[in-house]
């Protein structure tokens, strides 16, 4: 992608006002445990957590992977369930996991057997030594310990390299993951279905082997059903949950899957899974008093002295109020936020402990947006779109630009981003977002803050549901078109396609285009030619459209694969799109378009067809005059003969074809004077051609 900013820049650093620490749950953490311990054993678990939003679920899964999730037996993948729009997608997502998992894996596999590569005189580098790994024939390899520090002479060194991989848990596991992953960039792996892809992951996971004690844990975190708005979105995950777990079953491997999400998420699958697997459900109930004290001490560190006192008594008095660690967690800042204001207001400890969970959230969008008050409107645009993004979902800052209209405000894209990042480390500050130093990353905060904001920005139930919905599609067909992703476009087409979605699809392109303008901008040649060609997994009106605006692009090669992509896509209307590449300056382009044309039934064909007969690319000529031909329209006859008599050998070939197609006795005298050409090839289609009229011959 294009930036004018350098890609390694200087890492930033926020400071938030509020370090959150994780206190209480060790009794559900000791039973989640227990459940993966039977899970090594080889009984497959399935757990149920249930929450309301703001009950620390999300939290409870971070510290339960840090906890017991860091042997090297267990591999894990999470899966934001949220952020999937609609359910096949978590498929893909799950294999993407997968993927990054295993390359984890071979990365620290690369970097314990440094000495026994030293010792066999190779000189690889982590891809050499990854494919090394894939093509091992594992089943002939011994079941051997290594121990990659003992000193070891060459003929050895390639049976400890093996036995080194065999001794590690997931070192196979990970080895043949990746071997099916680069088996999927020759073709065969991306006309498999998503569903296809996980199965077959699993099975060939099965067949190599893992060794004992080997786990696989997903989490499937922030399961809600609130864009689920009607019967029909609820039955496709209903039949969804149950086909994912039917997989997973057949492939026998060791499991902990466990899903993480409301009462709304959890009924739902324990009504997809009624009875076919054993289901184990946790309720995170909320905090003790002794609970709510330990955290609010920790908690109370950030606050101004003159607030610590207040706010004790405050949480004190609420009761019950206050004892989510998610809710106690939003007013504390708040009352940290309340401390260091410039601007007195008429909010206090008293009235926050009570206090909605909007008007709090509202009072930190207040104190984000305080410091730079000249960026109001460039600040709004930024809480919209992360109002959006689903709940615990990961970013980086350039994901932001193409929905930002930075130019609309006034920006160019350098001093854009030195805005933003400002206004996202406000953001971060008071708690509406959080940011990953390390990585770079930003993540969208839990549940119950998204809500709210969500609310605040849009006030009316329905108008905020159509907006939610509308604008995350937008976003996942752009993810798709940038990384070129068919089998996605495919199922969001499908989706699209179904009858609660109907409405929507016609209002979509408003939401799709302005971003999808940003994006161009930022990609490569060889990035925008991949996007058209990927446009064609996508037959909507709306590829359409989107190909209608990189038709225009500088590129010659990207406008004649976009043209290439309207050919292909079948049943649409692209008939005044490819009218717009006849004009093209590159006879390649209006090559292509002729040839496309050419299978379009209509008068308004033959009209456009007819001027390229006399096109300064000869063959672009040729073209036109095939397609009139099977047309069949008579209109064309007059410049068919004018282009019988052109220079071009093959030009006179396909005119003399197309009257004989024709079959208008205008032509007899100019398919005479062809039997004289110089060409063979021109007199031979001339005479098929008066066969037509042997009638008049006689």
């Amino acid at each position: 992608m294009r930036f004018p900013w350098l890609s390694a820049s200087p890492r930033v650093r926020y400071k938030p006002l509020l370090r959150v620490p994780f206190v209480g749950q060790e009794a559900l953490l000791a039973a989640l445990d227990t459940r993966l311990q039977a899970a090594r054993q080889g009984t497959s678990q399935y757990v149920i957590l249930e929450g309301p939003s703001g009950s620390g679920k999300s939290a409870l899964l971070t510290e339960f992977t840090l906890l017991s999730c860091r042997s090297a037996h267990v591999l894990v993948v999470r899966l934001n369930v949220n952020d999937c729009v609609f359910e096949g997608e978590c498929y893909g997502r799950l294999c993407n996991a997968l993927q990054a998992r295993s390359e984890d894996v071979l990365q620290r596999l690369f970097n314990d057997t440094k000495r026994l590569r030293k010792t066999l005189g190779v000189d690889w580098d982590e891809a050499a030594f990854r494919t090394f790994l894939v093509s091992a024939d594992w089943s002939q390899q011994p079941h051997e310990a290594a121990d990659a520090r003992a000193t070891v002479g060459r003929a050895d060194a390639l049976a400890r390299l093996l036995g080194l991989v065999r001794e590690h848990p997931w070192g196979v596991g990970a080895a043949t993951i990746l071997e099916m992953m680069r088996r999927g960039t020759a073709g065969a792996w991306q006309q498999q279905a998503w569903s296809q892809r996980w199965s077959t992951l699993l099975q060939a996971i099965q067949r190599r082997g893992l060794a004992s004690g080997a786990v696989l844990v997903v989490l499937c975190d922030q399961f809600d059903t609130s864009l689920l708005h009607n019967d029909e979105a609820r039955q496709r995950w209903l039949h969804f949950w149950p086909t994912f777990v039917t997989a997973i079953e057949a492939s026998r491997l060791p499991l902990l899957l466990l899903w993480a999400g409301t009462a709304d998420g959890a009924d739902l699958v324990r009504q997809a899974l009624a009875g076919s697997v054993p289901l184990t459900t946790y309720t995170l109930e909320a905090l003790a008093l002794d609970e709510q004290q330990q955290l609010l001490q920790r908690l109370q560190r950030a606050l101004p002295r003159d607030y610590r006192e207040s706010w004790q008594r405050a949480v004190t008095a609420a009761g019950e109020a206050l004892r989510s660690p998610g809710r106690l967690l939003l007013a504390t800042t708040c009352v940290a936020a309340l401390g260091e204001a410039e601007v007195r207001t008429e909010e206090t400890p008293e009235t926050l402990v009570q206090a909605e969970t909007s008007r709090l959230v509202h009072h930190l969008m207040q104190a984000s947006g305080r410091r730079h008050p000249t960026q109001a409107a460039l600040f709004h645009e930024l809480l919209e779109v992360c109002a959006v993004l689903p709940p615990g979902k990961e970013w980086v800052l350039d994901d932001l630009f193409p929905l930002c209209d930075l130019e609309t405000l006034g920006f160019d894209p350098v001093s854009g981003r030195t805005a933003l990042e400002s206004l996202l480390g406000q953001c971060v500050r008071y708690g509406l977002l959080f940011y990953d130093p390390y990585t770079a990353r930003y993540t969208t905060a839990y549940g119950m803050i998204q809500e709210a904001l969500q609310r605040l920005l849009y006030p009316e139930d329905t108008g905020r549901h159509e907006v939610m919905l509308r604008r995350r599609l937008a976003m996942v067909l752009l993810h798709y078109l940038q990384r070129g992703e068919r089998e996605g476009l495919a199922e969001l087409q499908r989706v699209l396609a179904a009858t609660e979605y109907a409405a929507l699809s016609t209002t979509l392109s408003a939401s799709v285009i302005p971003p999808f303008r940003r994006v161009l901008r930022m990609l490569t040649k060889m990035e925008r030619q991949q996007v058209a060609t990927t446009l064609e997994a996508f037959p909507s009106p709306l590829a359409v459209d989107l190909l209608r605006l990189l038709l225009s692009d500088e590129e010659d090669q990207v406008r004649s694969r976009v043209v290439q992509s309207l050919a292909n896509l079948q049943d649409l209307d692209t008939f005044s799109v490819l009218c717009d590449a006849l004009k093209d300056r590159n006879s390649d382009v209006r090559w292509i378009a002729a040839a496309a044309l050419s299978k379009v039934d209509g008068a308004a064909t033959v009209d456009a067809l007819i001027p390229l007969l006399m096109d300064e690319d000869k063959e672009v000529g040729r073209i036109a005059a095939e397609g009139l031909g099977q047309r069949g329209d008579r209109r064309a006859v007059p410049h068919l003969i004018a282009a019988a008599r052109d220079s071009y050998p093959l030009l006179r070939e396909s005119a003399a074809q197309a009257l004989g197609q024709l079959a208008d006795r205008r032509a007899v005298p100019a398919l005479q004077e062809l039997l004289q050409d110089t060409s063979q090839q021109v007199r031979r289609r001339a005479e098929e051609a008066l066969a037509r009229f042997s009638m008049s011959i006689c």
